[in-house]
């Protein structure tokens, strides 16, 4: 459980370094990555969180239980970077529009989708 945990506050570390160096606006393909890693380590914290249960989840069930969850959080995310751009932060934007909305959380779920394959492909040999 500590990796996950780990791995994700490298991930806000990371976040914070790229924001304040201005990094989005000078080299705006590294929100891609930052968000398919952000959907693979809250998938990974939610399977490590849920391993127990996991296991005993008919068919598909734990795949979308880790998906779902890596989409709420995504979608929180979002929501958090409108607040900043609306609230925080006026001269510096977090959201680049709809499309940049909707691609974000794809990568998220392409992420969690790494996660949740994985977990199916260990179930089979449980």
């Amino acid at each position: 459980m500590k990796y996950p945990i780990i791995a994700g506050v490298g991930l806000l570390v990371l976040q914070a370094i790229f924001s304040i160096l201005n990094l989005y606006q000078k080299l705006p393909v590294l929100d891609i990555p930052m968000h398919f890693t952000g959907g693979l380590i809250v998938a990974w914290f939610l399977h490590a969180l849920f391993s127990k249960d996991l296991r005993t989840m008919r068919g598909r069930a734990g795949a979308l239980l880790i998906i779902g969850g890596a989409a709420i959080v995504g979608i929180h995310w979002e929501f958090f970077e409108w607040f900043l751009d609306n609230f925080v932060f006026t001269k510096v934007q977090f959201m680049g529009g709809l499309n940049d909305t909707l691609f974000d959380l794809f990568m998220d779920l392409l992420g969690a989708s790494v996660v949740a394959g994985i977990t199916l492909r260990k179930k089979e040999s449980w």
